[in-house]
C-alpha cells in the first residue's frame, strides 16, 4: 500500500487539468485521500469509499491517456466493492 501512495503521488504531479469544474488533481486527490483514510482505518466503509474514489477518477476521464489513468484503472479492475470486508 505505501508504494501505491506513493506511485499516486507521483502520477498526481503529472496530471493535465481537463476543465476547471473537473480537474486531473482534484480527481487524484480524492482518490489518495480516500486511500490514506483506508490505510489508515481499513473499515468495510473507508473501503468502499476508495472503490468509489476509483470509480469517480475513471467515470470522469479526467486524466484519460494519463499514466494515473492506467494505473487506476487497473486497480478499479482487480479491486472491487465486493472485495471490501
Amino acid at each position: 500500500m505505501i508504494i501505491t501512495l506513493l506511485a499516486t503521488a507521483l502520477f498526481a504531479l503529472g496530471c493535465k487539468k481537463s476543465s476547471p469544474a473537473v480537474n486531473c488533481e482534484t480527481k487524484v486527490n480524492a482518490v489518495v485521500d480516500a486511500l490514506n483514510t483506508y490505510v489508515e482505518t481499513p473499515t468495510k466503509e473507508n473501503c468502499v469509499k476508495y472503490v468509489n474514489a476509483l470509480k469517480d477518477y475513471v467515470n470522469s476521464n479526467a486524466c484519460f491517456n494519463n499514466a494515473v489513468y492506467n494505473a487506476y484503472k487497473q486497480q478499479l479492475d482487480d479491486f472491487n466493492e465486493n472485495d471490501c470486508q
